[in-house]
């Protein structure tokens, strides 16, 4: 896996990472209301369209972003809002290269990410259209 970090004004790309450096940065995370466009996130390998992305808003509550994308376009996100052990959860499924949400990911199949999130986490996404 790979890390994108974007935090207190400072930025990383493309740099390896194992599970448990990402839980420690994720521990460390600066919250939203201190840092501006402050997010973490984690790439399959050198595919920067296979990414799950967190911006962390206190203690207890972040947001989980994964960008979507058809035809190598973006075309919006799937957001919601999920507790701190639930990002810790989240991303070790990530990073587990034998689960379906990792999988699921790397293949930009959205409807399986939904229904992976709802069925194992009780998350709905919210599917959101952002312009850049």
């Amino acid at each position: 896996m790979k890390l994108h970090i974007y935090t207190d004004g400072m930025e990383l790309e493309n740099e390896p990472i194992s599970l448990q450096q990402a839980f420690e940065l994720l521990e460390k995370q600066s919250d939203h209301s201190m840092v501006e466009d402050n997010f973490i996130g984690f790439t399959i390998d050198n595919d920067d369209k296979a990414i799950i992305q967190f911006i962390r808003f206190n203690e207890k509550k972040w947001t989980i972003d994964i960008p979507a994308y058809e035809e190598m376009r973006y075309i919006g996100a799937l957001t919601n809002q999920v507790s701190h052990d639930l990002v810790f959860s989240i991303t070790r499924d990530f990073f587990d290269t034998n689960s379906l949400f990792h999988k699921s990911i790397k293949l930009k199949k959205y409807e399986n990410i939904t229904e992976y999130m709802k069925t194992r986490y009780g998350v709905i996404f919210e599917f959101e259209v952002k312009e850049y």
